[in-house]
């Protein structure tokens, strides 16, 4: 084998090793942006809907977005399996969901507060009227 040959084997591997680590990160941030996403939006539904759930789905889903407790501290707290408190959040953002589904208030606020960008008067009453006969 001739050095220009290794040269090139070694350069193709930094390269593949150079792709693997981008594509990696890539994959990480964006995942990363989703799970914020997600976590900011239940951590909206929750404030708009909270009343509606059982006071132990509230003290638990709190603990968890609000007070950032993991799995496991939760379910040392409460004396509970670790398991039982990830079926409780995942019940309770299913609840949350259906709430949203159906009352679309979530929905609404966010419409009603990009009307705040709008300088013109005319477009907001149009989208005014569209919000209020949403359903």
């Amino acid at each position: 084998m001739s050095i220009r040959h290794i040269c090139r084997l070694r350069l193709l591997n930094r390269v593949k090793t150079t792709l693997v680590v981008f594509i990696f990160a890539y994959f990480w941030y964006n995942f990363s942006v989703m799970y914020m996403e997600s976590f900011v939006y239940y951590e909206m539904l929750f404030d708009i809907y909270q009343g509606l759930l059982n006071e132990s789905n509230k003290e638990i889903f709190k603990w968890y977005y609000e007070e950032n407790l993991t799995l496991q501290e939760i379910a040392d707290n409460l004396g509970v399996s670790k398991s039982y408190i990830g079926k409780v959040i995942k019940d309770t953002e299913k609840k949350l969901d259906e709430l949203e589904s159906k009352l679309f208030i979530y929905t609404k606020r966010c419409k009603l507060e990009s009307l705040l960008n709008i300088n013109d008067i005319d477009k907001i009453k149009e989208d005014l009227k569209k919000i209020i006969n949403f359903y």
